[in-house]
């Protein structure tokens, strides 16, 4: 069986470090994760650039400012 994509595999991260989370709270986490990117890379770049950050920062990193 071939690995899935990364961006499957990052959601299985999330989701296993968060277990004790509500949706809600997950949901505000990668929320938070995505606009952490999208206010540091700006608006108007390629799709794949901000999908390829969010996996690298990560909701936990949001939240701390890292």
């Amino acid at each position: 069986m071939a690995s899935p994509p990364a961006r499957i595999r990052a959601i299985r991260e999330i989701r296993g470090k968060n277990r004790g989370l509500k949706p809600e709270q997950l949901t505000g986490e990668i929320l938070g994760a995505a606009m952490a990117v999208l206010n540091e890379l700006k608006p108007g770049l390629d799709e794949r650039l901000y999908e390829n950050a969010l996996v690298v920062r990560g909701p936990a990193e949001a939240e701390t400012g890292s």
